[in-house]
């Protein structure tokens, strides 16, 4: 996906393991792959799928080495089951970590992300299972730059 994110999300574990040495840190393979079909055009707009290009990196990770495979795009999430049916390696859907973190007594989240990433509805069917509502930019119509309201 992005190389925003995946840079994102690599500061996290370099950050989050507070290692001493670089002997202490996790050993990671990393991927970033800008050039597959874009995910938003692909399910907005009915362009290219993505998945066989994904699946493709997959299995590249997985013959590297990969025991464990993140994927830090949202919205890339929409493939996440038809992944996890063909891979090797134990796949974390960053949706269910995310969700994890939330309080079980929690009624309400607010969640901003991108048009697609919400247009897919994982979060929201996720959250809604476990007695969760989502409250959005988009649902609410206020758009993602008046999305700060959502925290007042």
């Amino acid at each position: 996906m992005g190389p925003a994110a995946t840079a994102d999300m690599l500061e996290k574990f370099v950050e989050l393991r507070h290692a001493s040495c670089d002997q202490q840190h996790i050993p990671l393979i990393v991927s970033s792959i800008p050039d597959i079909p874009d995910r938003t055009a692909c399910l907005l707009s009915g362009g290219p799928s993505p998945y066989r290009y994904l699946e493709r990196y997959l299995h590249m990770l997985e013959d590297a080495g990969a025991e464990c495979i993140v994927i830090p795009c949202n919205t890339a999430h929409y493939w996440f089951d038809d992944l996890q049916n063909v891979a090797k390696a134990r796949m974390i859907s960053i949706l269910d970590a995310t969700l994890e973190d939330i309080p079980p007594s929690a009624r309400h989240v607010g969640l901003l992300a991108t048009n697609a990433t919400l247009a897919t509805g994982l979060y929201q069917k996720k959250a809604l299972a476990r007695g969760a509502d989502v409250n959005s930019a988009r649902r609410s119509g206020a758009g993602a730059g008046n999305a700060g309201y959502l925290c007042a």
